[in-house]
């Protein structure tokens, strides 16, 4: 995924980029340099991405509930919610 890609999703989802480094696990500032084309997300990033890609495809409010969801249960909630959101046609 390309710098400009990450942001649009980023900004789809209704993310800033501390909330999409909290998802993520990672710092705002990677998020940042991310989208500046100065840093490369990982491989597992690039996949964590394309998912977040796919859900918000699917569903513009996803990143919003996967927020509450992280303020409420965790991460790993929020991550399974934005999974299930991504994938849910294909199943």
């Amino acid at each position: 995924m390309k710098n400009r890609e990450i942001a649009t999703v980023r900004r789809g989802l209704g993310l800033t980029q501390a909330q999409l480094a909290g998802l993520l696990g990672v710092h705002w500032m990677t998020v940042s340099r991310w989208e500046r084309g100065t840093l490369v997300p990982t491989a597992w990033q690039q996949a964590m991405l394309a998912t977040l890609a796919q859900a918000q495809a699917h569903d513009e409010g996803a990143g919003q509930q996967a927020l509450l969801l992280a303020q409420q249960q965790s991460i790993m909630a929020a991550l399974a919610f934005l999974f299930q959101v991504a994938f849910e046609e294909s199943v």
